[in-house]
């Protein structure tokens, strides 16, 4: 057995290669931890982890973006996130995801047909006969879909609202009907409200009368041509066919309508409009007012009237808050919850109140109370596995959540509360897996935020990195952390975009220097560590330290190949030393001399990569833009798909352990965290790397 206190000089050699006759333990012998200290070392039971199957358990949340209930069948709902569509068919306890895997604004179902849904996207209108299990894109390409409605009367005639964001051309943006399902559009309100004083920039929401279906009221932003003022909501009173311009004289983009329901007295419209401010009209929409909002609170662009209490109007609020008035603002009662919620509904029958936020909670208590519905879409940035345990992997997650971890695979994911959120970087330290760091993701600030942990995640404390001196913010995000496989005092931290630089640390992360310019990727050499190379997306750049670690006795070199290379998202070095590239044009590897491109891939963008350091060759793993994941035994020879069960085509981040069971992990874009059993034909070699100090 090594010895705890072993020390090497820089001078002996800084890896062992080690038959695999040995203990699978030896690999990355911790020199810090006590052995009671240390979890299991092998994963005997793998959870749901299939042989050849992609699985996803996790972790749980996303990007909550809206919520459609059924009509006919009120047991059924929708929720769209950033990820796709859910469906529910147990009034929101349980979800599964459709077939539809996009970022999704908008979301409707048919009146008469609980199966017939309609889903907005940033590129067209798409449709569902089958309740989610086959999608079809019919109509409005190129749009950015942000609203849509369908006449209660029928079903056949539905509303589109589309914006500015991902048009191709600003003719299409405006209102859009259909009356035959969606197969044909035509445009009826054009994007120039008032000519030469003002625009839409979008269509934010569409509502229709249910007392009158012939009455319709659209909410939009807009763009000030002059500084005259102009109303931002529209109404028709032929079922959508013209628009009048309804006259408020402000300013202002409408987010959200709401309206009560057939046979109350009196009947009211409400809009929720950007600057804090509610209005209401009781003569369907000729006049407005203001209504009192609660004094010191801010309350953001949504609201939701009660149907079995219409006198009952909700608003979101700022944060964890959402905010109730029985009386049109006289009185508020503040409802501090445990989310954020974007979007709220109500169940017609019982008044059953769902918020979408990172998933689908439920009220039966006007708000009082919440049960959480998870689905799963999370954004994943990085993951990191545990150099003793296959079945422990970090997973840095992207928009308001924190660290997920997972002991058995990734058949169960826990969220660490007490570290910091929106991480763009996570990494375990290959000597020590008990101290783990994290990276935060976009932050617009003059200080970049390392957390570090000495107890696998449990409890954090914040280092502080200054990584530009602009006057007034710094425009970057932590983008990878890599830690000196032979000495824990060693670290390095690249943050990305204008701003960024490269970051050293000999000390844990206690003091920095920087080292070099934005970082997008970074990878050491596993056989000669003191060897780094480094990419950047916004230069396109390829870096090559000798000796970044020990004080650059070799300089920086540019290796990057003629003509340049694309936007780089990921470096792996493998057992060769040899650094594949994943990038906006493919696959690169450099064999040090001359570039590679591999063109026997799919010509589309290589996001993520992984490298198999216990086989002799390595196995590279590479994931494509809207391709999946695919392998290759033999240096990128040959090349195949590996992609069974895998739903989510976008994956950002793959990692493969070290340890049996052999793991391999794939984070991706609103999808989760996937793993299966490594295809690898086994491990032949094995690195131990030994403890170090620098002289």
């Amino acid at each position: 057995m090594l010895r705890r206190n072993l020390v090497i000089s820089v001078g002996f050699s800084l890896i062992l290669l080690v038959s695999s006759i040995l203990p699978q333990r030896l690999l990355f012998r911790p020199t810090q931890v006590l052995a009671s200290d240390l979890r299991v070392n092998e994963l005997t039971s793998p959870g749901s982890v299939q042989d050849d199957i992609w699985t996803s358990s996790g972790p749980a949340g996303g990007y909550g973006a809206c919520l459609a209930i059924s009509t006919s069948d009120p047991d059924v709902l929708y929720a769209c996130s950033y990820g796709g569509v859910y469906r529910s068919t147990d009034s929101g306890v349980n979800w599964t995801r459709t077939t539809l895997h996009s970022t999704i604004y908008a979301l409707q179902v048919a009146p008469n047909d609980s199966q017939i849904v309609y889903a907005g996207t940033p590129d067209g209108v798409y449709k569902s006969l089958d309740g989610g299990g086959v999608w079809t894109k019919i109509g409005l390409a190129g749009a950015q879909v942000n609203a849509l409605a369908i006449q209660p009367g029928d079903p056949l005639t539905v509303y589109a609202g589309t914006g500015v964001s991902s048009q191709s051309s600003t003719e299409i943006i405006g209102i859009f009907m259909s009356d035959d399902g969606g197969a044909t559009w035509q445009q009826t309100l054009t994007r120039e409200i008032i000519p030469g004083v003002a625009e839409i920039n979008d269509v934010k929401t569409i509502l229709i009368d249910p007392s009158n279906p012939q009455r319709i009221y659209a909410g939009v932003g807009s763009f000030a041509l002059s500084f005259d003022d102009f109303s931002v909501i529209f109404r028709s009173t032929d079922g959508g066919l013209t628009w009048t311009n309804l006259d408020m004289a402000e300013d202002i983009a409408i987010f959200s309508l709401a309206i009560t329901p057939p046979g109350h007295i009196p009947a009211a419209v409400y809009a929720a409009a950007s600057l804090n401010t509610i209005y209401k009209s009781n003569d369907a929409g000729d006049t407005w007012q203001k209504l009192p909002t609660p004094s010191g609170e801010y309350l953001w662009e949504f609201i939701a009237l009660d149907p079995n209490a219409p006198n009952q109007l909700y608003v979101r609020g700022n944060g964890k808050q959402m905010f109730m008035t029985p009386n049109d603002g006289l009185a508020w009662t503040k409802l501090t919850l445990d989310f954020s919620p974007v979007e709220f509904l109500f169940d017609p029958r019982d008044s059953q109140l769902f918020a979408s936020s990172h998933g689908v909670f439920r009220s039966s208590d006007g708000g009082a109370t919440w049960q959480d519905a998870y689905y799963i879409d999370t954004y994943i940035n990085d993951l990191a596995i545990d150099p003793l345990n296959s079945g422990s992997v970090y997973a840095a997650v992207d928009g308001g959540f924190n660290l997920a971890v997972s002991s058995d695979g990734g058949s169960a994911w826990d969220y660490r509360i007490n570290s910091k959120t929106d991480l763009g970087a996570v990494a375990v330290d290959p000597q020590n897996p008990a101290t783990v760091y994290a990276g935060m993701g976009w932050k617009q600030t003059n200080w970049i935020y390392i957390y570090k942990s000495t107890n696998y995640g449990q409890d954090w404390s914040n280092i502080l990195i200054r990584t530009c001196n602009a006057p007034s913010v710094c425009r970057t995000a932590v983008s990878k952390i890599v830690v000196h496989p032979q000495n824990s005092n060693y670290l390095l931290v690249g943050t990305t975009n204008a701003d960024g630089l490269l970051q050293r640390s000999k000390n844990g992360g206690s003091s920095w220097e920087t080292v070099g310019t934005s970082t997008t990727a970074l990878a050491a050499d596993p056989q000669h560590p003191e060897i780094v190379y480094k990419g950047s997306a916004d230069l396109g750049y390829v870096t090559r330290y000798a000796d970044v670690w020990g004080g650059f006795s070799g300089s920086p070199s540019d290796i990057t190949p003629p003509g340049g290379i694309g936007n780089i998202h990921d470096i792996v070095v493998d057992n060769a030393g040899q650094p594949y590239v994943a990038a906006s044009d493919g696959l690169w590897r450099w064999d040090g001399v001359n570039w590679h491109h591999f063109n026997n891939l799919p010509p589309v963008e290589a996001l993520s990569l992984a490298v198999d350091l216990a086989t002799n060759p390595g196995d590279i793993y590479v994931g494509l833009r809207g391709y999946g994941v695919w392998w290759s035994q033999d240096g990128g020879t040959n090349w195949t798909a590996i992609n069974t069960g895998l739903e989510v085509p976008y994956v950002l981040a793959l990692e493969i352990s070290l340890t049996q069971p052999k793991l391999l992990y794939a984070g991706t874009e609103y999808g989760g965290v996937w793993s299966r059993l490594a295809p690898s034909s086994g491990p032949a070699w094995k690195l131990l790397y030994l403890p170090i100090t620098f002289k």
